[in-house]
Parts: C-alpha cells; structure tokens; sequence
C-alpha cells in the first residue's frame, strides 16, 4: 500500500465534470440505495486507481467489488428502514433534478475505508 500511496501522491492534476444525478439499485430492488452524480472527463485516471487499489487491497484480504466501476461523486445512501413512499419520493426526486455542469480540477486524492453497519456508515482514515 506504500506504492499506492506513493502513486496517489505523483497523480498529475486532472480535469473532472459533475454530469447527471443518477442511484444505484441493488438487486432486486426497485429503490434506490445510493444516491450519486455521474463524472465525466478524464476518468481514466480514475479508472487506473481504482484498479491499483483492488490490486494493493487484494493483500490484505478484501474482497473486490464484482460490480463494473463507475466514476462517480456518492451524494448519500439510502437506509433499508425507509418507507415506500419515502423510496418513492427519492426516485422522483432522482429523476426530475438537473445537475449544473460543473468543471473542476483534481490535484489530492485521499483513500479512506468506509464501515456499513445497521446503524449507517463510518468512515475510517
């Protein structure tokens, strides 16, 4: 993970652009679950860490995520104890909120890990 950091800390400055407000919908489900705004530009960069984290994270026994990855900004997740109407009102809202293109540069990437739990998420440095 030294390498990785390493890495992390010679990334050159790159461009990015907030695109669209999408969710992720997990199996089986009609409900969104995470709540986020697509990227675009140059997200081969982004691309290229993700695959040299599974890579570095592979030693210390994480499972990788099987999913295709997916540049992308979270926004919030969507707890399961939700009612349906309150599912409802989160994809309506989804679908009906424009995002204001917006440019920005990358010069710092920090990894941190994050912990879902029943009581929510923690994020750990």
């Amino acid at each position: 993970s030294d390498k990785l950091t390493q890495e992390l800390a010679n990334l050159p400055i790159f461009e990015l652009k907030l695109n669209s407000l999408g969710a992720f919908y997990f199996p089986r489900s009609q409900n969104a679950r995470v709540v986020w705004v697509d990227l675009e530009g140059e997200t081969e960069i982004l691309q290229r860490i993700y695959q040299r984290t599974l890579i570095a994270t592979k030693n210390f026994g994480v499972d990788p995520d099987r999913s295709t990855f997916k540049p992308h900004l979270t926004l919030g997740r969507c707890q399961k104890w939700l009612k349906p109407n309150d599912f409802e009102r989160i994809n309506e809202a989804i679908s009906q909120t424009l995002i204001r293109p917006l440019r920005f540069s990358v010069s710092k990437i920090a990894l941190s890990k994050v912990d879902l739990t029943r009581k929510g998420q923690f994020m750990l440095n």
